[in-house]
């Protein structure tokens, strides 16, 4: 596990002072820290090696499947685009091969996954690019479907193709964006789900609804966390609670609030 192989790729702010990372895997402690070289040209760092390695899956906001031909511009045009490689490595990862078989993992979440898209995900290896077949046989190119149609399609390929099972970790950002609010509660069925598969599950999101849906389908077995963060002093704070309730900040919440606080201003 290294934060520094991709550095120049995946940091562009100013860095000051240290950075210092912990995580704790297996019940085990991993401490980093991530420091500004002194010709301030890169970065170095240190910290615990982590002797396992976890397997694990960003999905960026912006949708990437539909230009998934990029992944075949040599490295120098793409450093040239100044393109963060976290946006082509889900296009990598989406392109890994089916299993020969659904893995048990995909056999309750696949067929909800199916009615959405209306068909499964396929990869033409000529060139790279994915496509829908629908259940009447049409094939559809991903670039020519909704994106938030898009977005359940890459579910179903990242399961089909092992990257998401027991034991590997989701990062997702924005799942909400540019989906049919009457699939928001899908979303969170779909990731609830996962997690209930031994999927590590983080997600960001701005979406009032998708953290209610979390909070009314939680069971008491499972383990979900609210994390608020907010600038406190020109430093970065955590907040973390057990329900989205108890957050004392609280941007969706807040901007929520405002807006009914105006509507009702507004009736009378």
């Amino acid at each position: 596990m290294s934060f520094v192989d991709e550095k120049n790729r995946l940091f562009n702010r100013k860095l000051d002072s240290p950075v210092k990372l912990h995580a704790q895997i297996d019940g085990k402690d991993y401490d980093y820290t991530l420091s500004i070289s002194d010709d301030k040209t890169g970065y170095t760092g240190t910290g615990t090696p982590l002797n396992t390695e976890i397997f694990s899956t960003f999905i960026p906001a912006k949708e990437m499947l539909s230009i998934s031909n990029i992944t075949r511009i040599d490295e120098r045009f793409d450093k040239e685009l100044a393109m963060d490689t976290s946006l082509l490595n889900i296009i990598k990862k989406a392109q890994s091969m089916k299993l020969s078989k659904p893995p048990q993992i995909a056999l309750n979440i696949a067929p909800k996954l199916e009615s959405i898209i209306d068909g499964t995900v396929f990869v033409k290896e000529n060139d790279n690019t994915f496509w829908i077949r629908k259940t009447t046989g049409e094939e559809i190119l991903f670039a020519m479907e909704a994106e938030g149609v898009r977005k359940f399609a890459l579910l179903w390929q990242l399961l089909m193709n092992g990257s998401l099972a027991k034991g590997t970790v989701l990062f997702w950002d924005e799942p909400e964006a540019n989906v049919n609010p009457k699939l928001i509660p899908v979303i969170a069925d779909i990731l609830m789900e996962l997690a209930r598969h031994g999927v590590q599950v983080f997600l960001a999101t701005h979406e009032y609804n998708l953290m209610k849906c979390f909070s009314i389908k939680k069971k008491d077995s499972d383990n979900i966390s609210f994390i608020s963060l907010y600038k406190q002093a020109g430093s970065v704070v955590c907040e973390i609670e057990d329900d989205y309730n108890l957050l004392e900040h609280n941007a969706i919440v807040e901007a929520n609030t405002q807006l009914l606080e105006a509507d009702i201003e507004g009736v009378f």
